[in-house]
């Protein structure tokens, strides 16, 4: 009986240590796949349609990077991660601006630790990864 419960406590606590994926929700928030950055926002529903609204971006130490509590966002997009170039740290964190006229998206010029400049750009010039 003594090696049984030796054995599931040893389950439990390899199950409670074990790793968790990346696209689940951490402390911080939900991971911006990519990039080493986490997203929060609030989800907002007016008759059929959901926005996300009050966003957050942070890096791993928790440190608030970008905050927007004007515009909304469309989450069928979500918020996206866009490398200049394959295995380079810089790039741009792509959200998807709710506007029933324009396709217009939010980007995020990012070096991998802050953000460096942001701007607003329509669906023909978001970048593409090289």
């Amino acid at each position: 009986m003594k090696y049984v419960m030796t054995f599931i406590a040893v389950c439990i606590l390899c199950y409670s240590c074990g790793s968790q994926k990346s696209t689940q929700p951490s402390a911080l928030g939900l991971p911006i796949a990519g990039s080493p950055f986490y997203y929060t926002a609030q989800t907002a529903r007016e008759g059929g349609l959901e926005l996300l609204r009050n966003v957050k971006i942070m890096n791993r130490n928790g440190k608030v990077l970008f905050t927007d509590t004007i515009q909304d966002y469309e989450p069928q997009y979500g918020v996206r991660y866009i490398p200049d170039e394959i295995g380079s740290k810089n790039g741009y964190i792509v959200l998807y601006i709710f506007d029933p006229c324009d396709d217009m998206f939010l980007l995020l010029r990012t070096n991998g630790k802050k953000i460096l400049s942001q701007s607003c750009a329509d669906m023909d010039s978001l970048p593409q990864t090289r």
